[in-house]
């Protein structure tokens, strides 16, 4: 499995058009981004702590976003785009002011499939979600004049599927949106569930999240497996709004890499609840914090050992509930960044294996 951070300077089913199972194993590009927080234009720079704005030097918003997403997905057809959570909520003015559909609009035409809800989704409550996912205008009536612009009036609501498995609407039972996502890639079905905060309503307005309950994250999808793994399913990636940082490592480290696993990963949300996972997952791509980390294999640590330069191989992933290693991804913030990821496939096992 291979990992990159992408730097960006100045239930449903979706099926691809090959329906025959491949004969070898073949890759897939998932490309993960998160909180971007109706971020249409570049907040500034990316800098080691995420936090270092300059003017000098425009990063992320969705014009970037949408040309190294195009990039990427151009160099390998079995593709998918899927974000963490917090695509809305706490915005610019430019998406704010129109109730988020401009967020929303822009992250269509960027190609985003799949993505998990996350606590800001649910600021302006859950019925203003539900038509952000749905279309229609806002109760005020202003803002939708999409027609102006190239866009449908009135506003036509998401192109993607958001996802909330442990989101539970108590009055019915059921989950608020679909548990998880399936694309069909040469044959082999691969899952994406999503996960919620599991704290939302400690960070929210009541009125916005009352009438449903928010339930454990890992035991959700470890419920999951076994309904997944009946429709032929081997496959599993989680799309979860909890994260945790990755600095610079341990005493001695040369610099700050956010390729590793080490450092404050170790003990943080994220890791609790991969601790936590069935071994059928495969992949977890996070959000939340803001940070930008890739835990994943091939990553070292370098070190100055006596006055020379000594590189050690990091942990490759973050251990489950067996302490296999489980590659974990998050994308920073605003569209700055984002992961590409190749997984390898094995059509005979329907499984990810490297």
């Amino acid at each position: 499995m291979m990992l990159v951070v992408a730097s960006m300077l100045a239930a449903s089913q979706i099926a691809c058009a090959v329906t025959t199972t491949a004969a070898q194993p073949f890759t897939v590009k998932i490309i993960g981004f998160n909180d971007y927080h109706g971020n249409l234009k570049s907040p500034g720079t990316f800098g080691v702590t995420a936090n270092t704005l300059s003017p000098k030097k425009p990063v992320g918003g969705a014009d970037f976003m949408a040309g190294y997403v195009a990039k990427m997905k151009a160099t390998n057809p079995n593709n998918i785009v899927v974000g963490a959570g917090d695509l809305i909520g706490a915005s610019p003015l430019i998406s704010a002011l129109f109730h988020e559909e401009p967020a929303v609009e822009t992250l269509n035409r960027i190609g985003l499939e799949f993505s998990a809800v996350g606590n800001h989704e649910f600021d302006k409550g859950a019925s203003e979600l539900q038509r952000l996912q749905n279309g229609g205008c806002h109760v005020d009536g202003a803002g939708c004049k999409g027609a102006t612009v190239g866009t449908p009036y009135p506003f036509e609501g998401a192109k993607f599927k958001w996802l909330s498995a442990n989101v539970i609407n108590t009055a019915t039972g059921k989950t608020f949106f679909p548990a998880y996502g399936i694309k069909t890639f040469n044959g082999v079905k691969v899952a994406f569930i999503g996960m919620t905060l599991k704290d939302t309503p400690t960070v929210v307005t009541p009125s916005g999240v009352a009438g449903l309950s928010f339930n454990d994250e890992a035991a959700t999808v470890n419920a999951l497996v076994p309904r997944l793994r009946a429709q032929g399913i081997e496959s599993i990636v989680v799309l979860v709004h909890q994260g945790g940082f990755q600095n610079a490592g341990s005493t001695g480290n040369v610099g700050s890499d956010i390729n590793g696993c080490d450092s404050n990963l170790v003990g943080s949300d994220i890791a609790k609840i991969v601790s936590q996972l069935d071994d059928a997952v495969d992949l977890v791509v996070s959000g939340h914090s803001h940070a930008a980390y890739n835990c994943s294999a091939g990553t070292v640590d370098t070190k100055l050992v006596n006055g020379a330069l000594v590189s050690t191989p990091r942990p490759t992933g973050i251990p489950n509930k067996t302490g296999r290693l489980i590659p974990v991804t998050q994308a920073s913030n605003y569209g700055r960044l984002l992961t590409d990821i190749d997984v390898t496939i094995n059509p005979a096992t329907r499984n990810i294996t490297a």
